[in-house]
């Protein structure tokens, strides 16, 4: 269990955060959604422990997290294998098949510049869980890949979630994504700087991306939490 107890933070006078109050449940997939601005990826470096908590308790059954941000962040001067064992204590054997299992054996020789923009964020996702952290974070890491590339990153990461089950805090400006690949989504308001409301994701295994959309489960969060967004523009 994670939880987030009367948590607020400014910058000098400008106040982001206040009051916040989360618990997010042990091997869930939590994602973050509000306006540019509300906070998401500071409340992630506040759990993280890279930004230093002003006020307020974070408290986490989990001792060893992963970061994955937008960018891909992995070592130039080393092959996709190499940065995979940098990082993890599996096996040179298991890490191969991983490899295998998600495609990307293919790529295992070459260096990150060799990678198109979409094979990159599958090596850093896959890196991610390699590293069997209890608690992943994921900072829009499916920012600027086309729409056939994300189905393809949806697949991938909902096969890895479901297979090691770590807790996932995922933040996103894309709600579609967001209610398919969750099991609970909570809003953060800018307007009020905290959190004001929080789904239940009904299960959508068994279901594509574009056959989620049509579901009436996932319309009906779609419309509600869009909703929200709409009013913070008033």
């Amino acid at each position: 269990m994670l939880e987030i107890k009367n948590l607020s933070f400014s910058y000098d006078t400008n106040e982001v955060l206040k009051n916040l109050n989360l618990s997010i449940a042990d091997r869930s997939f939590h994602s973050l959604i509000g306006m540019s601005g509300a906070g998401k990826t500071l409340l992630l470096k506040l759990i993280s422990g890279l930004q230093t908590l002003q006020s307020g308790t974070i408290e986490k059954t989990q001792q060893k997290i992963s970061f994955v941000f937008q960018n891909a962040e992995l070592f130039p001067w080393l092959t996709i294998e190499k940065n995979l064992q940098m990082c993890s204590s599996l096996r040179s054997v298991e890490i191969k098949d991983y490899l295998e299992k998600f495609r990307l054996d293919t790529v295992a020789k070459l260096y990150p510049c060799e990678l198109s923009g979409g094979t990159l964020k599958k090596v850093a996702l896959l890196r991610a869980f390699l590293v069997q952290s209890d608690l992943i974070l994921m900072d829009e890491p499916f920012a600027y890949l086309d729409m056939a590339q994300k189905e393809e990153i949806y697949s991938f990461t909902k096969e890895l979630w479901v297979q090691n089950k770590p807790t996932i805090i995922f933040v996103s400006h894309d709600l579609d994504e967001a209610i398919f690949l969750s099991t609970q989504i909570s809003y953060l308001s800018r307007r009020h700087k905290t959190i004001v409301e929080s789904y239940d994701i009904k299960n959508q295994s068994g279901f594509s991306f574009n056959e989620s959309k049509t579901t009436p489960g996932h319309i009906s969060t779609y419309a509600e939490i869009y909703g929200k967004l709409k009013e913070e523009l008033i």
